[in-house]
Order: C-alpha cells, then sequence, then structure tokens
C-alpha cells in the first residue's frame, strides 16, 4: 500500500520551469525534485521537528545563511520569541534583546550597527553587521559551527560543571 498524499502547491510560471529543467537534466520526474526538496528542507529543518529543541539549542538554525529562514518567513520578534523561548527551560533561553537584533535582520541601519557594537565591544563596518552579530551571539550562547547541531543532542538535564559559562551550557 502507498503512504502518499498527493498535495496542491500554487507556484510561480518560472519555479516550475525550472524545476522542469532540473528535473529533464537529471531524467527524473517533477515529482522526484519535489521530493528530493523537501527532504533537504527536513534534513535542514530537523531541530524543529524535535519539541525538546529550544533557546540557545536551535539558535544556529536561524542564524544560518544570514538569517534566510527569517528573512524568507517575515518573522518579527513575537514570533521568534514564540519558536525559540516557548516551553523552554529558563537556562536554555535566549534574551529578548538578542530575538530584537535577529528580527532586525533586513535593517542595515545604524542603530542595529550601534548596538552590536555596544554588545560585542568592537567596531562594526556597516557591511559586516550580520556577520558581526552572529560572532557576537555565538559567543554568547557558547556556539560554534562544529558544535551547535551537536548541542542539540545533549541531554536536557546535563550538569556543566562550569560556574563561567552564561546559562549552564553543556560543556563539550
Amino acid at each position: 500500500m502507498n503512504n502518499s498524499s498527493c498535495v496542491s502547491v500554487r507556484l510561480r510560471t518560472s519555479d516550475i520551469k525550472k524545476i522542469k529543467c532540473i528535473a529533464r537534466r537529471l531524467g527524473v520526474s517533477d515529482s522526484e525534485i519535489f521530493r528530493y526538496g523537501i527532504r533537504l528542507i527536513f534534513s535542514k529543518m530537523l531541530p524543529l521537528l524535535d519539541d525538546n529543541a529550544c533557546g540557545y539549542r536551535i539558535l544556529p538554525l536561524f542564524l544560518d545563511n544570514d538569517a534566510e529562514l527569517i528573512r524568507q518567513f517575515d518573522m518579527d520578534i513575537m514570533q521568534l520569541e514564540r519558536i525559540i523561548n516557548f516551553n523552554c527551560e529558563l537556562s536554555l533561553r535566549v534574551d529578548s534583546e538578542d530575538l530584537n537584533l535577529l528580527s532586525l535582520h533586513n535593517a542595515q541601519s545604524d542603530y542595529l550597527r550601534a548596538r552590536v557594537e555596544e554588545l560585542s565591544g568592537e567596531a562594526v563596518a556597516s557591511n559586516q553587521v550580520w556577520d558581526d552579530l552572529r560572532k557576537y551571539l555565538n559567543r554568547k550562547y557558547g556556539m560554534n559551527r562544529a558544535t551547535a547541531h551537536n548541542q542539540i543532542e545533549t541531554d536536557d538535564h546535563a550538569e556543566t560543571g562550569s560556574a563561567n559559562r552564561p546559562h549552564n551550557y553543556p560543556t563539550q
């Protein structure tokens, strides 16, 4: 028995043409391209499928690719607060101030640059605001690209053994 369902999606004509072009080039059906794209999205958004993943543990998802997820869905601070911090232990929560900065992702404003400079204690070039904000948040929440996704799977009740780490983040 087949466990698949038929789904209707509205797409721009230009997107359909691109899908057909890729499918033709690969020698596969349009449906296979759709399924492949959906699997890619699932793998990228895997932390959102885990109800226990919250706070700083899913922050990398929103920092990757210059806030692509935030921009695509035009997320504001209230949405980010709900998605990232809802039902999250206090020790894992991302500060509202930091979520506010994330929500300003499209604002290449002097305000955002000034806030990042103030928080990081370093000068920020106007064309480097997002990169510097990402570095600041990665430092603050004890994350780097190599370990960020591994922390999602860390035991929620593990002791850190370090008083110097903010918010009692798990040690590696």
